[in-house]
């Protein structure tokens, strides 16, 4: 590999760890930072937006844009790889530009539902392309021969993947039915949002890379 490649490798996986970083930081500094805010723990992330605190909102805004941007500026594998990541990164730059409502906070104006619905609309797209993302492109190998470490390394993304999709699908539904389980939209939320961070950490790090034998297909090696 050529002294260039290896930087552009080396730069990609800084931008990976950093997405990997935001995701897995996301949920506590919101939640913990608005209790001590005196927010208590609000219904989802996505209202930490109408925070008492100044810096917990410019912290939800700038964390989506951030991510947002380098999920619009990612170059993947393939063609399909940057498609998923640019409709993930455009989800999350709309959720941050559109607001959702307090709802407890009523009567909304029609400006405040429609930044809300486009919000709502606009994070269900980027779980849903996040969760392809990691469930199928990360998991590809290219013209490469699956080798041990890779296998393990797949192992993760589909753990995490799965959850994410089943974390979704729960939100959508949660979202139309009313729950009397305290903070269960927060709850998932946020272990999809750690999911996501989990599985771009992964693949930032490369770990078990040093496991260079090939995977034969009933598990052992070859």
């Amino acid at each position: 590999m050529s002294a260039n490649g290896a930087n552009m490798v080396t730069s990609y996986r800084a931008l990976r760890f950093f997405v990997g970083v935001l995701g897995l930081a996301l949920p506590p500094v919101l939640i913990v930072g608005g209790y001590f805010a005196g927010d208590g723990f609000l219904k989802t992330l996505s209202t930490y937006y109408h925070s008492e605190s100044p810096l917990l909102r410019g912290y939800f805004v700038g964390t989506l844009s951030a991510g947002g941007a380098f999920l619009v500026c990612y170059k993947g594998y393939d063609s399909r790889d940057n498609w998923v990541a640019n409709v993930a990164g455009f989800g999350a730059l709309f959720a941050a530009i559109f607001p959702t409502s307090m709802e407890d906070c009523s009567p909304l104006s029609c400006a405040e539902m429609a930044f809300s619905n486009v919000h709502d609309i606009s994070t269900l797209v980027f779980l849903a392309a996040s969760t392809a993302m990691v469930l199928c492109q990360f998991r590809k190998t290219g013209t490469k021969p699956m080798t041990i470490g890779k296998a393990k390394r797949n192992c993760v993304y589909t753990f995490c993947g799965a959850f994410m999709l089943v974390g979704t699908a729960a939100l959508t539904i949660l979202s139309l039915v009313e729950s009397n389980i305290p903070y269960i939209l927060l709850i998932v939320e946020s272990l999809v949002i750690l999911a996501f961070g989990a599985a771009w950490l992964v693949k930032a790090l490369n770990p078990w890379e040093s496991c260079t034998a090939f995977a034969s297909p009933n598990g052992g090696e070859t």
